[in-house]
Order: structure tokens, then sequence, then C-alpha cells
């Protein structure tokens, strides 16, 4: 398993709190869609670096992978549950 793989498995088998990552998960298939999803920001951002930093979107961006493009009185509601 690679990497990103290890680290979805380990994260499955902590406790659960709203929108954290379900034990019954695909890994394979999720460690798949991040790579993806981060090979496809490096290669746009290498093309056209001056478009935006990667260092002050990187939280913005790996919030849209995990949570979608929900609005935010959803995820924030959901982020400060008990």
């Amino acid at each position: 398993m690679n990497p990103t793989g290890l680290w979805l498995e380990k994260r499955k088998k902590k406790p659960k709190k709203p929108n954290e990552i379900h034990s019954d998960a695909p890994v394979p298939m999720m460690a798949s869609a991040i790579s993806s999803y981060l090979m496809g920001l490096a290669q746009t951002w290498l093309s056209h670096p001056e478009s935006y930093s990667l260092a002050e979107q990187a939280d913005t961006l790996v919030d849209c992978f995990f949570k979608g493009y929900l609005p935010t009185s959803i995820t924030s509601t959901s982020d400060n549950a008990p």
C-alpha cells in the first residue's frame, strides 16, 4: 500500500468525529483519488505558478477535496460539533 493509503488506513482506526473517514471507506480508491487530485493541482500550478500561491491556498484546496463545495454554514456547523 502506498503512503497515502497507509495514512488513510491509520485515520480510519481512530475514534470518529463528524466528517471524519469511516471504517467502511474504500482506502485504495480514496488513496487513488487523493493522488490524482494532488497531481492535477501540481500540474496546473506548474503550468501557471502565478495564478495562486500553493502555500497560501493549501488549507482551502484540502478542504475542497475532503468537504466538497458545501455551503460554509454546513461545514462549519459540523466541524464544531462535540
